[in-house]
């Protein structure tokens, strides 16, 4: 997805290029983390239409394969939105090449490999201590926040603040049904950068008090 989007503006020529408008929609599009692939598709296919690239060779080559980077196509696979492939496969090389080489024998990497691990469970023991003995004031006076607090450090705790925030100022029921054992409210979030309204899906099991939202947050990022 990145190379791709990095490669975009080598892509479109002439006065389309110079667009900002244009780059601004199509990474808009392509980025969005709510997104359906239905909805991509047609507004991907309502952008092309409008600025005349029906016929692009490479745009058209990149939306037949669609399913491979656009993030819309991934949204049911959990955690998918934290590690790219790339960024794990740099991730990787970056974290094992400071105590590592090629030229290392197994058991040398292994030595190596442990010596890295240690590390990387020390660093999450600083910030768990640092998480345990510091005052992290809430921003909201409300119970989910609260608990939030609770559960993760000051580093994840900042992200999921973020939710909480946005979800008191920008989110409503829009309606609630009952059926069976399911509850279900339909929610409309305000974006305050498009000025459109999405609408969600939260299911409620009655029984096990288990939630599940269409917007896949929680599956593909962790957050509520």
């Amino acid at each position: 997805m990145w190379h791709i989007m990095k490669k975009l503006p080598t892509k479109i020529h002439g006065d389309l290029l110079q667009n900002s408008e244009l780059r601004a929609l199509m990474h808009r599009l392509v980025w969005s983390i709510h997104m359906k692939p239905s909805t991509f598709e047609t507004c991907w296919q309502l952008l092309m239409e409008e600025y005349g690239l029906q016929d692009h060779d490479w745009l058209n080559d990149m939306y037949s394969i669609r399913d491979q980077w656009v993030p819309a196509y991934f949204r049911d696979i959990p955690m998918c939105f934290l590690m790219k492939t790339t960024l794990r496969c740099e991730s990787s090389n970056s974290s094992f090449k400071v105590n590592s080489t090629s030229a290392n024998t197994l058991v040398q990497f292994m030595l190596c490999y442990e010596t890295r691990i240690d590390n990387q469970r020390y660093r999450q023991r600083v910030v768990e201590f640092k998480t345990s003995s510091s005052v992290f004031m809430d921003s909201t006076d409300l119970a989910i926040e609260k608990h939030a607090l609770e559960l993760y450090t000051h580093a994840i705790f900042t992200e999921v603040r973020k939710e909480i925030y946005k979800g008191k100022l920008f989110c409503y029921i829009l309606n609630t049904e009952d059926c069976d054992d399911v509850r279900v409210y339909y929610v409309n979030q305000l974006d305050k950068r498009s000025s459109a309204t999405n609408t969600f899906t939260v299911k409620l099991e009655l029984r096990n008090q288990s939630v599940s939202c269409s917007c896949n947050n929680f599956i593909r990022i962790g957050y509520l």
